[in-house]
């Protein structure tokens, strides 16, 4: 995996930007949660660490993932339900970006709309995930294990291809030397995404404590769209060795030192 510092800014070498929009959902919601507002807040963070660039986000009205973006630091507009394609006119024309950055992950979206503002001289990013399509945009990104096999290279279109796990975006910042554990035999981390829209954690948690193991520490790690907080809280409150864990700062290190991982996203 390439650190990110080292390959992000190749597309903006001839024009650094000063101002990005970003095209992207987040929520409790079927087929979504929240990997790609994460993702996208990490490039976010970068981007402005280099170019010192102001970023807006454009979201549906999932409150959330807005409440997670805003709690990031970042400026967010809701989408309407009807107009998207205006409204985001709208905002450009006012905005005036030099990039949009769109990451979303139904395969139906339709990319008219960012074609039009790359054809008035706005640098568009997609990233992707399984389409394995290029829609136009001048720099695509797919991290996917099978994105250099099935992802067609056009040399002639002068776009940026980033493709595979090598460019996988991620936090390096986020690695730590101390683990969040305590030094128990056995340390299992849980988590289940930021919204958990089938509550695994919930139906995993009670497995657990029936066969409880009292030389292990579990650490159950749940998100900002996870609705029932409090119910795990209570459900593990007798249990000194069951640590209810919510929105962590940092989730890298639950991972890094734990000996087992339970986990889906």
């Amino acid at each position: 995996m390439k650190p990110l510092k080292e390959w992000i800014s190749l597309p903006f070498e001839n024009k650094p930007p000063k101002k990005i929009v970003f095209r992207v959902d987040a929520g409790r919601v079927f087929n979504l949660s929240f990997g790609h507002i994460s993702r996208c807040l990490i490039l976010s963070k970068h981007l402005k660490t280099l170019y010192k660039s102001r970023h807006l986000f454009l979201m549906k009205n999932y409150q959330e993932g807005i409440k997670y973006a805003l709690h990031a630091g970042e400026k967010v507009k809701v989408l309407p339900e009807k107009n998207e394609e205006d409204f985001i006119f709208q905002i450009s024309s006012v905005f005036k970006p030099d990039c949009i950055i769109v990451d979303l992950p139904n395969t139906n979206n339709d990319m008219s709309v960012f074609l039009k503002l790359k054809d008035q001289g706005i640098k568009f990013l997609f990233i992707d995930d399984d389409r394995f399509v290029n829609p136009g945009a001048n720099i695509y990104l797919n991290s996917n294990i099978l994105a250099q096999k099935k992802v067609k290279n056009n040399d002639e279109d002068n776009s940026y291809y980033f493709l595979g796990p090598q460019f996988f975006i991620f936090d390096e910042t986020l690695l730590e030397k101390s683990p969040a554990s305590t030094n128990a035999i056995f340390n299992v981390t849980l988590s289940f995404g930021g919204s958990d829209p089938t509550d695994l954690m919930q139906k995993v948690v009670k497995v657990l404590l029936l066969m409880n193991r009292i030389n292990a520490n579990y650490y159950l790690i749940t998100g900002p769209g996870y609705p029932n907080k409090k119910l795990i809280e209570d459900l593990v409150s007798k249990f000194d060795n069951f640590n209810p864990v919510h929105c962590p700062r940092n989730i890298i290190p639950y991972f890094q030192k734990c000996d087992f991982a339970i986990c889906a996203g």
